[in-house]
């Protein structure tokens, strides 16, 4: 089980066997579940999202696909968001289906490629307009495109990532920056040495 102060990840399953695809890279699924926990305020319409924290609970399952080879790794990732009622304004926020890619090209121990995501509601709100009133939720879409640079360190590899939005449809979107800094916890070859 993995957990950060408002996510729980009670199970992950990641496949691999010899002599197939996932033997350089992974299968993964997992189901995450985020708590209403965290400090929420008001906000400018009394529905408890006026902070990062959000009054209810949301649960996602989870496939990945990655492919890591000596010279690129590619990712796709699949997340489906389920969540509960907002017990601040009663509204359920419909499902969405989420899937963020990547493609890396290697050169020593620097990568550099492009990363991409879709979103798109696939169920309506529900409560939405008792709250809200007529005409202000609606199904959205969003996508976006960018670029990621990263460097392996041998024992942890740090990635940065930006992108900006390509498509928003009833939605709030825009510049996007995040980091990552994995670390190995098994490794069957040695790491790449560091550059001199």
């Amino acid at each position: 089980m993995r957990a950060s102060p408002d996510s729980i990840i009670p199970a992950s399953l990641r496949p691999c066997s010899p002599g197939t695809w996932a033997a350089r890279g992974s299968a993964n699924s997992a189901w995450c579940f985020w708590a209403p926990i965290g400090t929420t305020a008001p906000g400018p319409f009394n529905n408890g999202l006026g902070n990062i924290g959000a009054p209810y609970w949301t649960i996602e399952p989870q496939a990945a696909l990655s492919h890591f080879g000596p010279d690129w790794n590619f990712t796709a990732n699949l997340i489906y968001a389920i969540s509960t009622r907002n017990t601040d304004s009663h509204v359920i926020n419909g499902d969405s289906l989420n899937l963020d890619v990547m493609a890396a090209k290697k050169f020593g121990n620097f990568e550099i490629g492009p990363v991409g995501y879709f979103s798109v509601q696939t169920t309506a709100d529900s409560g939405c307009e008792a709250f809200y009133g007529p005409g202000v939720c609606a199904r959205g879409s969003k996508a976006g495109l960018g670029g990621i640079v990263g460097f392996n360190f041998g024992f942890a590899t740090l990635r940065i990532a930006v992108t900006d939005s390509v498509h928003i449809k009833n939605s709030v979107d825009g510049w996007r920056a995040w980091s990552t800094l994995t670390f190995d916890l098994w490794r069957d070859t040695p790491p790449p040495s560091p550059m001199k």
